[in-house]
């Protein structure tokens, strides 16, 4: 299983932004499923090839230790948990499962920070209970409720957050 395409997508686009392209990181993908030729295919496309060097993808398991060491999560400057957003496996597994990798890094790699995404908002309140500081921890239901919350309370937020969010190329290279 693999985080879905529109969701990997975005969270490379906006780590390899072009507006910050001198200080981009490395980004390190890991799967415990084989689709580096898919997951290639879709960098290719939607990557520059600048930003397509600092992507590499790995096929391991995030809760075995040989392989949390082969791509160097002591070193890590940041780790990013993402679930998997398609519906292609039950939501709770899908948290509970993304807890107990959490919890691998976590207490494999002390020093580490990481962020946690979980789908149901319950299950935020399991990974605290199980000692994942609440910082690193946030559930799409939650930003979802939160979003439409302030959309209801605040007359053209979605407006707002829209501009916000979206900038046209052409605003970038005038800025």
């Amino acid at each position: 299983r693999h985080a879905d395409d529109e969701l990997i997508l975005a969270f490379l686009n906006d780590i390899l932004h072009d507006s910050h392209s001198t200080s981009w990181p490395h980004v390190v993908m890991m799967s415990m499923s084989d689709h580096k030729e898919h997951f290639s295919e879709l960098v290719s496309k939607s990557l520059d090839w600048q930003a397509q060097q600092r992507v590499h993808y790995f096929v391991g398991s995030p809760l075995d230790q040989a392989d949390l060491d082969r791509v160097d999560v002591a070193g890590a400057k940041l780790v990013v948990i993402l679930a998997d957003t398609r519906g292609s496996v039950d939501a709770s597994v899908e948290d509970d499962e993304n807890i107990m990798r959490a919890l691998c890094i976590m207490n494999n790699y002390p020093t580490t920070p990481f962020y946690l995404m979980l789908l149901h908002a319950d299950s935020k309140c399991q990974a605290l209970a199980v000692g994942i500081p609440q910082s690193a921890v946030f559930s799409e239901a939650e930003l979802k409720s939160a979003l439409f919350w302030h959309s209801c309370r605040c007359r053209g937020w979605n407006t707002m957050l829209c501009n916000l969010i979206m900038t046209s190329e052409h605003d970038l290279s005038q800025g």
